[in-house]
């Protein structure tokens, strides 16, 4: 063990002791040996002189009027600021069960009278040094707790990366699958709806010429109503062809915000991946019973391409979104 920091410790002893002669005699003894002793002649001077200065180590007589060693012991064990003091009792009991005792309040020692100056200043020194030890201890323990905690923090960290880019993938899957039947589906709707047209322009052609049908074309136009089809079904086509663009928003949406095959640094337009993440909430912008629709307000400025990540840089505009979100509903409700 370094022996400057084995001295570094050796500077407060409190000496608690109602025998003058005792207090002098050990007091004169420790300074000799480098040691700073300050002096108490009953219980209170010594739980008072503790808290004014915490000491390295205590001596501690047991028999003492008022308040005796072992209370003494029990009230800086029951103390967070003092529990950590090495108490050693020193005393003319010589009794088992008088060590017992002692023991069983928090000494960690025990030096009976008449005491030898050398076995003193020894186990005061083996108290300091085991302290010693003790924080270099807990000190190391710190450390390695802190350095497990950083370990956990770094694990859940990279789950939660590993988790991203997996769904990322899943994502840029699904929109690719469904990008191709949706984009046939909007594609021909408008040739559907032009037919659709078409037709209904036939029949009008024959309502003008054949202003009288016959019973059975009569009979077909009322249980169908006619005139109603004609009107929704072009209602219809309209609603379908609104649906599917929306659809296909949507998948482009996705592809663009998952940009799995864009792994490396690259320069992208922000505010697209803004109106991207947007997209992917619209669910959550809705009316709830809980509170009214949020509405976005985009107010974008003319800001050049920035080079990032752009998967990457998407999450971090859907957590900062969705906290936004989480803000206001909270808001809502407690209000």
């Amino acid at each position: 063990m370094d022996l400057n920091q084995t001295t570094y410790h050796k500077k407060n002893i409190l000496v608690v002791d109602d025998t003058p002669d005792n207090l002098r005699l050990l007091s004169a003894m420790l300074t000799a040996q480098g040691f700073e002793v300050r002096k108490a002649l009953n219980g209170k001077m010594a739980l008072t002189a503790c808290q004014m200065l915490l000491p390295d180590v205590i001596l501690l007589d047991i028999n003492m009027p008022g308040m005796d060693g072992y209370q003494v012991c029990q009230q800086l064990k029951a103390d967070d600021r003092t529990c950590e003091i090495p108490v050693i009792f020193i005393s003319a009991l010589d009794d088992v069960l008088d060590k017992a005792k002692a023991f069983d309040v928090g000494g960690v020692d025990y030096i009976a009278k008449p005491f030898h100056g050398a076995e003193v200043v020894l186990r005061i020194e083996n108290q300091i040094n085991l302290r010693l030890l003790q924080v270099k201890l807990q000190e190391k323990n710190f450390l390695l707790q802190q350095a497990l905690d950083n370990l956990k923090a770094a694990q859940v960290q990279q789950i939660q990366n590993e988790k991203m880019v997996a769904l990322g993938q899943l994502v840029a899957g699904i929109a690719h699958e469904i990008n191709n039947p949706i984009s046939f589906i909007y594609g021909n709707l408008q040739y559907a709806g032009q037919y659709v047209q078409d037709l209904v322009n036939i029949i009008e052609v024959y309502q003008q010429e054949y202003l009288q049908p016959t019973p059975k074309i009569q009979q077909v136009s009322q249980d169908i109503d006619l005139n109603f089809v004609i009107r929704d079904l072009q209602d219809l086509i309209a609603a379908m062809y609104r649906g599917s663009n929306r659809i296909r928003e949507i998948v482009l949406a996705l592809q663009n915000f998952s940009r799995h095959d864009e792994s490396e640094i690259k320069r992208v337009n922000i505010h697209e991946g803004i109106d991207n993440t947007l997209v992917m909430l619209q669910h959550r912008l809705k009316e709830t019973p809980n509170r009214p629709a949020i509405v976005v307000v985009k107010n974008y400025g003319k800001l050049p391409r920035i080079k990032c990540y752009a998967s990457e840089l998407n999450q971090v505009f859907m957590h900062l979104l969705n906290n936004a979100i989480d803000a206001l509903e909270k808001g809502v409700g407690s209000g």
